[in-house]
């Protein structure tokens, strides 16, 4: 009944068919080895909590605006849900900063999450300014936590070889994804009941251009490449977002085995972004609008000009981030949004203090350090 267990500690009752961490039937408690919880203890030493798409540490990432984005978020969303044979299981998102990368990214792991625990298996979005997300070091340890979280079959193997081998976080990320993953995640689909085994295993990867240094973008790469192969029978899909910097590109392109494995999307015009940005910023303005309303004082009418609000979508040239930037300045409650339009339009000067782009600024000036 408890296949290879020891030291198992069993209060009372009576049961059957007991598994996982830590089950209550009746009265009767199971409890998992002292060794397995020292190896979930360690595990959680060793990850990142700030990378996962629900984390509060990100709490200031928004999803896509509503209705913008369908076109590419159906097309993604497709490609992970086909359940037909497939020879490509990396999808590459990329684009260059601000064009909403990872709005997208963010959305399609909300998408993933309300369809339930086993259907996202895990999730990484780095962050250049983050200290455990700008790096590798904790990359598989914080996919092998979720997937034993997604995955609970997982969890005891998983445990025991960090207990067997404490310091496997010291090691290189090949040794850690043989040990953190292939091997659990094999022993877990071994001993899986049907109902258990999960359709397709999916990850989201965002910003991985913010991993320094560029080496280790590529490392990761052949990494995600090793597990695709490893368990192209489930499958294991991986969607990846970054800008298409040098290193990235040169992964990716079909001439090298990667290539073979990945399907690719740019985020240009094709997908309206055009489109979709006036859209966010019409609505940010009737917000606004409503807003001065209920408390008693009035815009003029009409505004914004409609050639004002087609202004700041050329100025944005397809960056989400511009148009962000921009409605967060002139709805800032500090300021009079009518003034605040003609400086972003860049008819009047900024007064002391007022910094429209500074967002964006911050932005440009990690990208070129």
């Amino acid at each position: 009944m408890f296949s290879n267990a020891n030291n198992l500690m069993i209060n009372g009752g009576n049961f059957w068919n007991v598994r996982g961490d830590m089950h209550v039937q009746g009265n009767m408690h199971v409890h998992p080895p002292a060794a397995e919880r020292h190896g979930l203890k360690l595990l959680l030493q060793n990850i990142a909590p700030g990378a996962l798409h629900d984390a509060a540490e990100r709490g200031d990432q928004p999803a896509c605006y509503e209705n913008t984005r369908v076109a590419i978020l159906k097309e993604i969303m497709d490609w992970l849900q086909d359940p037909n044979a497939r020879e490509e299981f990396i999808y590459w998102l990329y684009g260059p900063a601000g064009s909403g990368k990872t709005s997208i990214a963010q959305s399609i792991a909300e998408t993933l999450a309300k369809l339930g625990l086993r259907v996202l298996a895990a999730s990484f979005f780095f962050w250049r300014s983050a200290a455990k997300r700008n790096t590798s070091d904790h990359f598989i340890t914080t996919i092998a936590y979720q997937l034993s979280r997604s995955i609970p079959t997982m969890a005891n193997s998983l445990y025991a070889a960090i207990e067997r081998d404490p310091i496997i976080f010291s090691k290189s990320l090949t040794i850690q994804l043989q040990n953190l993953i292939i091997d659990p995640l094999k022993a877990a689909l071994q001993c899986a009941m049907p109902n258990e085994t999960p359709e397709r295993i999916i990850i989201i990867i965002d910003g991985l251009d913010e991993c320094s240094p560029a080496k280790l973008q590529v490392e990761l790469l052949g990494l995600l490449q090793t597990a695709v192969e490893e368990f192209r029978s489930i499958p294991f899909l991986c969607l990846i977002s970054s800008r298409p910097e040098y290193e990235i590109r040169s992964a990716f392109a079909y001439s090298n085995p990667l290539g073979t494995l990945t399907t690719t999307l740019a985020l240009d015009n094709d997908y309206q972004t055009n489109q979709d940005i006036k859209l966010f910023l019409v609505s940010e303005f009737n917000k606004i609008r409503d807003e001065h309303l209920q408390l008693g004082s009035r815009l003029p009418s009409p505004w914004p000009a409609d050639h004002d609000v087609d202004h700041i979508v050329e100025k944005a040239s397809g960056q989400f981030i511009f148009a962000a930037t921009a409605m967060k300045f002139i709805d800032d409650p500090r300021g009079d949004p009518v003034e605040c339009l003609k400086i972003i339009l860049g008819l009047s000067k900024p007064g002391p203090g007022q910094m429209p782009f500074a967002q964006l600024d911050e932005l440009y000036r990690t990208i070129l350090a």
